[in-house]
């Protein structure tokens, strides 16, 4: 059901990280069913993305949706009906998630595209200064010949 690991960590000896993600899985596959857990992906998610600096944020989404899904699967005390729930719950709120980091990110552009219209204006206002500069010093140049 949960697939492989990613292909990045299969063979990786990273086990630190690999320990740390199922830290984090695991805390969010317990509070599944028992209502919201995007405050828990979001915080989870981060705390991995703060530490592991050095390694893609997709490959950390992947590693972790994969330790969510074994962790879910591999509980002999839940029935199969609670786990595809389970599993239907986070995929939701992930997905939930990464629209909001998307709508987040388009925000952002959006005003980085902003910022740099307005630098680009003043580029071209300081351009037409020292242009207007430039012919006041060759006008008096040619006034007072030397």
């Amino acid at each position: 059901m949960c697939g492989d690991p990613p292909k990045e960590f299969k063979n990786s000896n990273n086990t630190l990280f690999q320990e740390d993600i199922k830290g984090e899985a695991s805390i969010i596959s317990k509070r599944l069913g028992s209502g919201s857990v995007d405050a828990e992906i979001k915080k989870g998610t981060e705390v991995l993305y703060q530490k592991y600096t050095n390694i893609d944020k997709t490959l950390i989404d992947s590693y972790f949706m994969y330790m969510v899904c074994i962790i879910i699967t591999n509980d002999k005390n839940t029935t199969s009906e609670t786990k595809i729930n389970q599993l239907v719950q986070f995929h939701k709120e992930l997905f939930s998630k990464a629209e909001k980091d998307k709508e987040q990110i388009a925000n952002e552009l959006s005003d980085t595209k902003a910022s740099l219209s307005r630098i680009e204006s003043k580029i071209q206002k300081l351009e037409s200064v020292n242009q207007k500069t430039k012919e006041k010093i060759a006008f008096s140049l040619d006034m007072f010949p030397s």
